[in-house]
């Protein structure tokens, strides 16, 4: 589901449970991207790509981004085009 709330934008809901909003959804990015970019020297493949402007990324040759759950993505498209 996902729906408009006034304080948090754009609210996505998996099951009932909050996943992510527009508001906060920078800062879950930052901490699940954080350690991973810390704990590696000169990472040249990323997964997630928020956390990048944070860090020296001069070695990163490749940024993947994915869901394992294509219904979210199929979803989520509907609702940005």
């Amino acid at each position: 589901m996902v729906f408009q709330s006034s304080p948090f934008g754009m609210v996505l809901l998996l099951d009932g449970v909050i996943q992510v909003t527009q508001r906060d959804e920078c800062a879950y990015q930052v901490m699940i991207t954080h350690l991973p970019l810390c704990s590696i020297k000169d990472p040249n493949k990323l997964l997630e790509e928020e956390m990048v402007v944070f860090h020296d990324v001069s070695s990163v040759e490749q940024i993947d981004i994915c869901e394992i759950d294509k219904m979210v993505v199929d979803f989520v498209n509907s609702y940005t085009k």
